[in-house]
């Protein structure tokens, strides 16, 4: 199974699992294209009854982002499964939603403190001076490993 960052998945949460339990994709590509990589790292859903309202940490997800429900993605803990847990794949988080999961996942995580623009300075800082590459930096986000 070929799979992208955003890609919405079912995983099995256990042997005897056999629906699984939504999720989206988190990892990098170059991870989940890596056959020694054997986890990755993503955000569970559950299914949200139409008549629930989301809790500020979720972001809902429906027909347009491929489900058969709605779903309600928590967006303050990344979760990590084996790659051979996922049992099939279903679609892709819409684009107006991402923007949304990456809000809540930053702010949830604290992750705010770390904006792009600031990592982004300080590998190059670390190139110009020699010291390193870019993996050693440790910018809180699971390496999916």
């Amino acid at each position: 199974m070929n799979l992208r960052r955003w890609d919405i998945v079912f995983v099995r949460t256990d042997e005897k699992d056999t629906v699984g339990h939504p999720g989206v994709v988190l990892s990098h590509e170059d991870l989940l294209e890596d056959d020694k990589v054997l986890r990755l790292n993503l955000l569970m859903g559950s299914k949200k009854n139409p008549a629930q309202t989301a809790a500020s940490r979720q972001v809902l997800l429906n027909g347009s982002d491929g489900l058969d429900f709605l779903t309600a993605i928590d967006c303050d803990f990344v979760a990590v499964a084996r790659k051979a847990a996922i049992l099939r794949h279903v679609g892709s988080v819409s684009f107006e939603r991402r923007g949304e999961i990456r809000r809540k996942v930053r702010a949830y995580l604290g992750w705010a403190d770390f904006p792009a623009t600031m990592v982004a300075k300080r590998l190059r800082r670390r190139e110009r001076a020699g010291r390193g590459q870019a993996a050693d930096i440790d910018v809180g986000q699971p390496d999916g490993k």
